[in-house]
């Protein structure tokens, strides 16, 4: 395929494209049917459950107002009251608490306390033909709370009713029989929007039916659909038959599904034609099926048409690539699309490899400046040093002759002087964090003999810190400099801090003292100096700070430009070097 043109490549992708999506869409042909039956009947069940959580929920909800009232201290005391005038204050007052009840639940219609004396009070004017329908109620024999149903002509029509009776047993006397019985009437037709989401199709209804195998309320008498009867409801009822079963329903196939309530014996029945799914099916793959071929033929013709648009430029833009020699040169780009995009991208790439080539010359030069400067500086450090076996051999015979004559501060001299030379002298030009703190102890113990407790030391540096690299003979030279520069003056209480810390990538060692500081002009002089590379001269004298100026340039000559020596010194309160090394 890669001898291929790219046109041509471009028109076998498009083919190998098509045959595997005329593939795919036969093999998603023969499987979308099982699939959308399947989503179909996980959707009727999802709400199929949550009209079964409302139903649970009215349930709960009017077992609650019934059971708020009944507890309510008005009632009892409206029944162990003697027939009155109180009484019947009361009973106005028992009124009001029925209304409040109605008003706060949107599932009660009518509240009505009935007494074992046939007396009855309710929260609507209207609530006695309710009452009627349930014949000569005895309320000695409601024993528990139960859901009755009811059917009440209404207009010359039967209308589906139900009521939740509650027994009431007064708390004065011990009395374990009923003395009343609260009626909650619920009217079903008001409440047929619990059963309207569960009708999936244009055909298919939702029965709620009550213990007794009666007709509660159906999406029928909203949608005018004609799924099914009460007469096949309540067969597939008797027949036993299962939660998502197919059957013969006014005689055509259909689904079935069957879901308890939270009212005891009261069934959901949905039932849903088999063809009503088959041709929401078929209309959804035919669908699939013409979008896919219109698709196919535009994808066919743009492919065609963009190969054609491509082929002509890619081939001009190849042409200028093979026939460019002079790096110097660029491509003219003569179209504004993606191809002069790529074109431009590709000059910009030829100037950078310019600019780059320009900057490595660069960068070669001012490597090979700088190996002359440290050669020459190391020919300057040879030339400058005596024979160190001889000044080595000679420290050695005046220590001895020390201690000999147990003369002990000479002996630490010498010892000291003895390391702080050989670190000089050592051919390594790097060191640690460690052993340039043991050469600042081993001055310290010269400075601590010359001027006892007149300068004191204090080392703060972490022992995480000790194996990090560094050059040789950072901190004593700057330790020296604080000692003669910044406490020379003092006759007393002076103070040398070493520190270290990290701070990010970097470590930072601190050398401060508490001595007199420098001057803010002299300070940005020598900041100055160390910024440009160049030794500071002191303008009085003329003199050049040899140790300051050798340490920054081989911090910057072996870890960059980034890193080296900073003071910071705020007068009279002591001047600080801050070294910064790479981790």
């Amino acid at each position: 395929m890669s001898k291929l043109k790219y046109k041509h490549q471009l028109l076998l992708m498009v083919g190998l494209f098509t045959v595997l999506i005329v593939a795919v869409e036969l093999f998603s042909y023969m499987r979308f049917y099982r699939i959308a039956v399947d989503k179909e009947s996980e959707y009727i069940n999802t709400m199929l459950n949550e009209c079964v959580s409302q139903v649970a929920q009215m349930s709960e909800s009017i077992k609650d107002t019934a059971g708020s009232v009944a507890l309510n201290m008005t009632v009892q005391n409206y029944l162990n009251e003697e027939a009155g005038e109180v009484k019947a204050i009361m009973r106005s007052v028992l009124r009001e608490l029925m209304q409040m009840g109605t008003g706060g639940n949107p599932y009660a219609n009518f509240l009505t306390l009935l007494d074992s004396n046939g007396n009855s009070t309710s929260s609507g004017p209207s609530a006695h033909l309710y009452i009627n329908q349930l014949g000569a109620l005895n309320v000695h024999t409601v024993e528990s709370a139960r859901f009755t149903p009811l059917i009440i002509p209404v207009n010359s029509t039967l209308k589906p009713f139900s009521c939740y009776l509650l027994p009431i047993r007064t708390f004065i006397n011990s009395r374990n029989v009923s003395e009343a019985v609260l009626i909650v009437i619920i009217d079903w037709q008001s409440k047929q929007h619990i059963l309207n989401n569960t009708r999936i199709t244009e055909n298919s209804a939702s029965y709620l039916i009550d213990s007794e195998g009666e007709l509660v309320v159906s999406s029928e008498t909203l949608s005018g659909s004609h799924a099914g009867s009460v007469e096949d409801v309540r067969r597939i009822l008797s027949e036993g038959t299962s939660d998502g079963s197919v059957i013969e329903v006014q005689g055509q196939r259909s689904f079935v599904f069957i879901r308890d309530t939270a009212f005891p014996g009261w069934r959901i029945v949905n039932i849903v034609p088999v063809m009503d799914l088959n041709h929401e099916v078929r209309l959804t793959q035919m669908t699939a099926i013409f979008i896919t071929a219109i698709s196919l033929i535009a994808l066919v013709l743009l492919a065609v048409i963009f190969s054609s648009l491509m082929t002509e430029p890619i081939e001009k833009l190849v042409g200028n690539l093979r026939s460019l020699g002079d790096m110097s040169k660029s491509i003219p780009v003569t179209t504004k699309n993606e191809i002069g995009y790529i074109t431009e991208e590709i000059n910009g790439m030829l100037k950078k490899n310019r600019e780059m080539t320009t900057r490595i010359i660069s960068m070669n030069n001012t490597i090979y400046e700088k190996e002359i400067k440290e050669k020459d500086a190391q020919i300057i450090a040879l030339q400058s040093q005596i024979n160190p076996h001889f000044f080595n051999n000679t420290l050695e015979c005046v220590r001895s002759l020390a201690l000999v004559n147990e003369t002990r501060p000479i002996v630490t001299i010498i010892e000291a002087m003895s390391d702080i030379f050989r670190a000089g002298m050592s051919d390594s030009t790097v060191s640690t964090v460690e052993s340039e703190l043991e050469l600042v102890r081993s001055y310290a113990n010269i400075i601590n003999i010359r001027f006892g407790e007149r300068i004191r030391f204090e080392y703060k540096v972490g022992k995480e810190l000790m194996p990090v690299e560094t050059i040789r003979m950072l901190l004593q030279p700057l330790v020296e400099n604080a000692v003669h520069h910044g406490l020379g003056q003092i006759m007393k209480g002076g103070h040398i801090r070493i520190s270290g810390y990290t701070k990010g990538e970097r470590l930072v060692i601190e050398v401060s003292d508490n001595g007199a500081g420098i001057p803010a002009e002299t300070l940005a002089r020598i900041n100055n100096c160390f910024e440009k590379d160049i030794a500071y001269t002191e303008p009085e004298t003329g003199r050049y700070c040899l140790a300051l100026t050798n340490i920054n340039r081989r911090l910057t000559l072996r870890y960059g430009n980034d890193f080296g020596l900073k003071i910071i010194s705020e007068p009279p309160h002591g001047t600080t070097v801050r070294i910064t090394l790479p981790i």
